[in-house]
């Protein structure tokens, strides 16, 4: 939020809950937002243009969604609560705050996840790190839904190894609009590296394991 204030009213109670682009999260009571509204008033109510448009700026600065601030110029009437409402559709990831929380702009209140695509962190052995490259296709499995393929791509490839199981760790991206693929999930990872040059190749059959 932008601004401290306390939490009137949650309408999300629960991590994991859906929620709808447009839908309303909580109801938030915060002086410097009623303070606002009436300055606001005072303004339109003087006839000062500068002085309207100030107060208007200041009332989106603050966080005031500008159907309420119209609302507030229809009705003259300061609101005692500004409601906040969801800016994605998604599912809520995580929730810190309760009915009545005080809460303040560095304490983050909630996080939605919109998981229409999803990205998943490859660990890729050390030996075939420099096999892989940006842009290239991979596809992911899923034991618990056999028989199923994702096909995705490579989007970023982070910079180093991963200290504790010295292998690098790539992030692809999934399209998934059924949401079959979950956060936290484990999957099987095929990332096609294309062919490589100057490589011995024999046939399976040809090949004597001794």
């Amino acid at each position: 939020l932008r601004t401290e204030g306390w939490i009137e009213h949650l309408v999300a109670h629960s991590e994991g809950e859906r929620v709808r682009k447009g839908e309303k999260l909580l109801s938030l009571y915060s002086p410097e937002l009623v303070n606002a509204q009436e300055e606001f008033l005072h303004a339109l109510k003087s006839g000062n243009k500068g002085l309207t448009s100030a107060s208007r700026k200041r009332l989106v600065a603050l966080g005031i969604p500008e159907d309420q601030i119209r609302q507030l110029e229809k009705t003259r009437k300061v609101e005692q609560t500004i409601s906040i409402y969801s800016p994605q559709d998604g599912v809520v990831s995580r929730l810190m705050v309760r009915h009545g929380k005080y809460v303040t702009p560095d304490k983050q209140v909630m996080s939605l996840a919109d998981l229409s695509s999803i990205w998943v962190l490859a660990e890729i052995f050390e030996s075939q790190a420099d096999w892989v490259r940006v842009g290239q296709t991979a596809e992911v499995k899923l034991a618990l839904l056999p028989g199923r393929t994702w096909e995705g791509t490579v989007e970023y490839i982070y910079p180093s190894l991963y200290p504790k199981t010295r292998t690098l760790r790539a992030r692809l991206r999934f399209e998934n609009p059924d949401e079959s693929l979950k956060p936290n999930m484990y999957a099987d990872v095929r990332i096609f590296g294309g062919p490589k040059d100057d490589v011995i190749v024999i046939t399976v059959e040809a090949l004597i394991r001794t």
